[in-house]
């Protein structure tokens, strides 16, 4: 079974509170069907709690993530990639396997105080963070649902480097273990972080006492 959910945002509260905000209105948002919905206002809290139900303690839980331009045909090779992956894993038992879209514009990144995500150093165009969240029972399946992870995202990323449609940048909290998202940032960045790193690896070392200065 596969099933499509939209999660949306609005941080201004309506001028009425049982009814979508009058920006969705007028969107394309407006005309989606839907067969079951939790629209309300709301705290971040409660956003939260509700969709953290769909992983319940004891369950094996991976994920990873790339980063795509804004490109049709990369998505639904994302989409076909992510759709093998599951037929290969039908004895998985318990599996849960969701792939999630998120649009970026690199203009959000370069909004206030400089950073070092170098998202907007690269380019203008529209990106998706696409990540992959799956869940399954049993410890056995460990290795099979891990290397079936990074085979999809990888060739993922090998359609998107294909069409020039790719992208450095990884989230962070989303990145699997093998991922490396700090070089995402781009050369430049990923140096200034060592600096600082090496900085405070210095302090540490030097603010750490001596055998002799220990208390007894």
């Amino acid at each position: 079974m596969q099933i499509v959910t939209v999660h949306l945002a609005y941080t201004n509260l309506s001028e009425e509170p049982k009814g979508w905000p009058d920006y969705w209105k007028t969107s394309r948002f407006a005309s989606l069907w839907r067969l079951w919905s939790t629209f309300r206002p709301r705290t971040v809290t409660s956003a939260v709690i509700e969709m953290s139900s769909t992983s319940p303690p004891g369950q094996r839980w991976s994920f990873g993530t790339t980063t795509i331009k804004n490109d049709l045909h990369t998505i639904f090779a994302a989409r076909a990639a992510h759709e093998k992956a599951i037929g290969s894993l039908r004895r998985v038992k318990g599996l849960i396997w969701t792939i999630v879209m998120q649009p970026l514009l690199p203009s959000w990144a370069a909004k206030g105080d400089t950073n070092v995500l170098g998202i907007h150093e690269e380019t203008d165009d529209a990106l998706v963070i696409l990540s992959f969240s799956v869940y399954w029972q049993r410890a056995g399946d460990d290795r099979h649902v891990y290397a079936t992870i990074r085979e999809t995202i990888e060739a993922i990323e090998a359609v998107a480097t294909a069409n020039g449609k790719g992208h450095r940048f990884r989230y962070l909290n989303y990145c699997a273990q093998w991922q490396r998202p700090l070089e995402g940032y781009g050369e430049e960045n990923l140096r200034f972080l060592t600096k600082i790193q090496d900085v405070a690896r210095g302090r540490e070392r030097k603010e750490a006492p001596s055998r002799s200065e220990e208390p007894r």
